[in-house]
């Protein structure tokens, strides 16, 4: 892992922000952007979170890779969704399914997070940041098991 990688929070929080989209969406390129940035610290974090680092990589990848060949089906998780199960319940597609996969134990990642900071944030910084990132990771992570919920996706093989 390369010791030049720096993590940025506020990055990752700013995503996570403009990936919501409307009342109950997510903008798919912003939530791999998040991503992006997350994998940062799984490469900070070192070996024991190599493992997460390539499989997330992999999982942006695909992400992204659809999202260039089919921009209109696959800007948004409602529409990439609705696509890729049209007349089926079964995805015609990889997109949900390696969304599904690519969604962290939540309570785990903010851990890391604050452990491992490489900034020494005064405790109030820590608060506010914290509180920001908790709101908007909360609320991206409840929109996507939301619209899996849905359409009974939460257990696709």
């Amino acid at each position: 892992m390369s010791e030049n990688v720096s993590f940025d929070i506020s990055a990752v929080i700013n995503h996570f922000e403009r990936s919501s989209y409307e009342k109950d969406d997510i903008h798919l390129i912003s939530y791999v952007q998040a991503y992006e940035e997350l994998s940062k610290l799984f490469s900070i974090l070192g070996v024991i979170f190599s493992f997460v680092e390539v499989d997330v990589k992999e999982k942006r990848s695909i992400l992204r890779s659809l999202y260039e060949k089919d921009q209109q089906n696959y800007v948004t998780v409602q529409k990439m969704i609705a696509y890729e199960f049209s007349g089926s319940n079964v995805p015609n597609g990889q997109g949900s399914r390696t969304l599904l996969r690519m969604v962290p134990n939540r309570q785990r990642l903010i851990e890391e997070i604050f452990a491992n900071h490489t900034q020494d944030p005064t405790p109030e910084n820590i608060e506010v940041i914290s509180t920001r990132f908790l709101e908007v990771v909360n609320d991206v992570y409840n929109r996507v098991q939301t619209l899996y919920e849905e359409k009974n996706l939460l257990n696709l093989p």
